[in-house]
């Protein structure tokens, strides 16, 4: 057997239970009060507090031979030949077929 609200056995007794608002739980003497703790800085955070700065001198040297090397691999991927269009068959279509009608 469901058990019912408290709401389904009393409509008054319902509206007495529900607070008119969070200040009336918190501290109804006083309402709402700002925090008074510190917030969170980068301090607080392991990374930046175990970052260690690396130099960047060979970015642009790395850049170039990364340009490079993406180059020779599109221009031996076209040289080799090997432009076969995919098959259209998958093990998932293989071992899987749709269930049907019986």
């Amino acid at each position: 057997v469901p058990m019912k609200a408290h709401s389904a056995r009393s409509p008054v007794e319902a509206m007495t239970a529900r607070s008119h608002s969070m200040k009336d739980l918190a501290r109804p003497d006083k309402g709402w009060e700002a925090s008074k703790a510190p917030g969170w800085t980068r301090s607080n955070c392991e990374y930046t507090s175990n970052f260690v700065s690396k130099p960047l001198d060979a970015a642009e040297v790395n850049r170039q031979l990364g340009q490079l090397f993406a180059s020779n691999a599109q221009q031996s991927s076209a040289a080799s030949g090997n432009n076969l269009p995919l098959g259209g068959e998958t093990t998932n279509k293989q071992y899987y077929q749709s269930p049907t009608r019986a």
